[in-house]
């Protein structure tokens, strides 16, 4: 509609400059021929007329002019609106795609509400297993700590049953050395004991009793022994030194 009113404007001030220029190229022509025809003429005749309706088609040339700058001013509003009326036509036809995508999108979005309840379980099961994961990983590094421990305490042990060992036979070697020379000690000094008690024995004889018959005489005791002061002294001290001799075999 305003396209129209703008080609009319438009039309309507080439109509008025085609005839402006008209009027300005036939009017010199005109009073040539005039004053070639009639030589006495009054040239001011007509001059206000002529003045007013230049001034009327001056007035009319720049309405004319104003109406085109109008209508330029007007085309850009209408192009404006145009554009604008364009640009909410495609909205409210894109909102209208929309809304009738509506009800496709509701059934999309329940059918993403029940996958994300379903990854959402997946999610729970991830985690248990996760934890589980970690619970087997800690346990599993729990059971290679022990391994490692009782890995350590067996080489430990080991090493002391070694050292034990060893000790034990260096023991039982000292034992035996200890031991030989203990019943080397003990003959050499039962050897002496026996060559003591022969000596005594030699020195201090014992005079045998004939045993009486059992028949003829009373039978002897050895109560009824009697020794002498000395022998019974030397005795006492030969008994005395080897005890002594038993209990400090290293003498």
């Amino acid at each position: 509609m305003f396209g129209s009113i703008r080609d009319k404007f438009i039309n309507l001030q080439e109509n008025l400059s085609v005839t402006l220029r008209g009027l300005s190229v036939s009017e010199p022509s005109s009073r040539k021929q005039v004053a070639s025809e009639i030589i006495p003429v009054n040239i001011n005749a007509g001059a206000d007329i002529l003045e007013n309706f230049q001034t009327s088609w001056s007035m009319l040339h720049e309405l004319s002019q104003q109406n085109a700058t109008k209508a330029q001013e007007v085309d850009k509003l209408t192009t404006n609106l145009h554009s604008r009326a364009e640009k909410q036509w495609k909205g409210v036809a894109h909102l209208t795609g929309v809304l009738m995508m509506l009800p496709e999108i509701v059934q999309t979005m329940n059918v993403l509400k029940v996958k994300t309840s379903v990854i959402a379980e997946l999610f729970e099961t991830v985690e248990k297993s996760l934890i589980e994961l970690e619970d087997i990983m800690e346990e599993r590094e729990l059971q290679q700590k022990k391994t490692d421990q009782e890995i350590q305490l067996s080489l430990h042990k080991d090493k002391r049953l070694a050292i034990l060992d060893d000790l034990r036979y260096k023991l039982e070697d000292s034992y035996k050395a200890k031991l030989i020379n203990y019943e080397r000690s003990l003959k050499h000094q039962l050897v002496e004991n026996k060559d003591d008690i022969r000596t005594f024995k030699d020195a201090h004889a014992i005079p045998k009793i004939e045993i009486a018959k059992i028949n003829n005489e009373p039978s002897t005791s050895l109560e009824d022994i009697i020794l002498e002061n000395e022998d019974t002294n030397n005795l006492e001290e030969f008994l005395s030194d080897t005890q002594e001799s038993a209990e400090n075999p290293n003498k």
